[in-house]
């Protein structure tokens, strides 16, 4: 695919081009929290040494999404139409998202409002020069400067970007911007800044034969020591990229209403009530279990490959400090 580069004080100038023909979602400051929302100025787009605080899973997979709505005998179904750009993407996070689709899109059913919001996007990816001491991304076959999952990759070379088109959706869109193409010094720069990133992750977990390993952890006491630290408050699942635990209710009356799609987790008591009263899970000992065994048993059973992408945030969020590398060594 080709390459450009552009200078840092241009890119306010790319961004204002893109939102001519697509609705921008990007990382931008949030009250204290720094999270991925629709722009409406290129002013508004932050690009920062560190990855935001909330990953942009909603932008395909919302918090609070209505499916449809029903006035007396109509039923309006909701969709999405809108062209848009997730700019400024991390590897990790972009990675996710390809353990999203396995889920929405290529799995047992096909989730037409995750799929429609898919397929009229763009990813632009940004590296990660400076990974955090929380990150352990190349624990999972991807790291810093990894391009799993984005259309466009940038770089961030000190006074300019280094962009190279992925896909050929990246490379259509590029194409269309008058770009100047990159030098082969910019290309070897971007190769320098790679190899010193990924010698920075020192925190890499050793996940050959987990999956294998945890098939005989189902009864181990460890469970019992590691569930009393957790309060049960579910932020690692909200927080964590991959986690897609959802319930759906009904609003409204006979004569009109909505059915709304929300976030669940797994790690709420009321998660896998059943109507009889019925608790499978009864306590936080079963409930952590789930997650740990799902992210590292169940779905790379499932699907070839865990559902975690080393991003570090249930561990920076955590209340009690948990941290998911050290119950991982704690059950190999």
């Amino acid at each position: 695919m080709a390459f450009y580069t552009v200078e840092k004080r241009n890119i306010p100038t790319l961004l204002d081009n893109l939102m001519k023909d697509f609705t921008l979602i990007a990382p931008v400051k949030k009250g204290k929290a720094t999270s991925f929302e629709q722009v409406s100025s290129p002013e508004e787009v932050m690009l920062t040494t560190k990855n935001t605080d909330l990953s942009p899973k909603g932008s395909f997979f919302p918090q609070n999404e209505v499916m449809f709505s029903y006035k007396g005998g109509e039923v309006q179904k909701e969709g999405q139409e809108t062209k848009m750009i997730l700019f400024g993407v991390r590897p990790c996070d972009a990675k996710g998202f390809t353990l999203l689709d396995r889920v929405f899109i290529e799995g047992d059913f096909e989730d037409s409002y995750y799929k429609d919001r898919r397929k009229n996007s763009c990813m632009f990816g940004v590296s990660c020069n400076q990974p955090q001491a929380t990150c352990f991304c190349a624990s999972f076959d991807a790291g810093p400067f990894s391009k799993e999952g984005m259309d466009v990759s940038l770089v961030d070379l000190g006074e300019s970007f280094l962009l190279e088109s992925v896909t050929e959706k990246g490379d259509e869109i590029l194409s269309r911007q008058g770009l100047p193409g990159a030098s082969r010094k910019d290309i070897d720069r971007a190769g320098e800044l790679e190899k010193k990133a990924k010698d920075t992750i020192r925190n890499r977990l050793n996940i050959s034969g987990l999956k294998d390993k945890l098939y005989g952890s189902f009864d181990n006491p460890v469970w019992e020591e590691l569930h009393q630290r957790c309060v049960g408050c579910g932020i690692c699942t909200f927080f964590c990229p991959t986690c897609h635990c959802f319930d759906i209710v009904d609003e409204g009356d006979a004569e009109k209403g909505e059915r709304i799609r929300i976030w669940d987790s797994c790690m709420f008591p009321l998660f896998t009530l059943h109507a009889s009263g019925h608790q499978p899970r009864k306590t936080g000992k079963e409930r952590m279990r789930q997650r740990i065994m799902h992210k590292f048993n169940y779905f790379p059973e499932k699907f070839g490959e865990a559902a975690c992408v080393g991003c570090g945030r249930c561990i920076v969020n955590c209340p009690v400090n948990l941290d998911i590398r050290e119950v991982i060594q704690e059950l190999r």
